[in-house]
């Protein structure tokens, strides 16, 4: 039985004992451990493939398996087709969309045109994109209700 392991890219801190490679070894029961924080910060997706090869020891298919499988119950990474991805990295992934949607703003498609139409008509004005006269157009009119509201 496989009693220490130890991945690439990982340094053990509390490790006295080096690999063939003069890598320090980690017990098994950290070996989980070991692997989510190899993979939690990695952008791409991975899978059970690359976690092998970027091992220092060979090791039996299941000990990946069986961590990989633990991390995905505990909700620590997730799984997407065949590849994975940490839940870390998903959720800022997801969250900054969100906090982004707060600059923009769905227009129909018929006024996006007809503001192109206008822009493109009058070029002379200085507007290069849509998102700049929209811009103007929204300040325009609200200083034209703030005056109409005085009355």
């Amino acid at each position: 039985m496989l009693s220490e392991i130890y991945l690439d890219s990982i340094k053990s801190k509390n490790s006295k004992k080096k690999s063939s490679k003069g890598y320090p070894l980690i017990a098994e029961s950290a070996f989980k451990e070991q692997l989510l924080e190899f993979v939690e910060n990695r952008e791409d997706p991975f899978n059970l493939s690359y976690l092998m090869m970027n091992c220092n020891q060979t090791l039996d298919k299941k000990y990946f398996q069986n961590a990989i499988y633990e991390l995905e119950e505990e909700g620590q990474i997730i799984q997407i087709d065949h590849n994975y991805l940490s839940a870390k990295i998903l959720m800022r992934r997801w969250i900054q969309p969100l906090e982004k949607l707060e600059d923009y703003l769905t227009l129909p498609s018929s006024l996006v045109h007809q503001v192109q139409e206008l822009i493109e008509e009058k070029y002379e004005r200085g507007y290069n994109n849509i998102d700049d006269f929209i811009i103007d157009a929204v300040k325009l009119f609200i200083q034209h209700l703030k005056k109409a509201l005085k009355r």
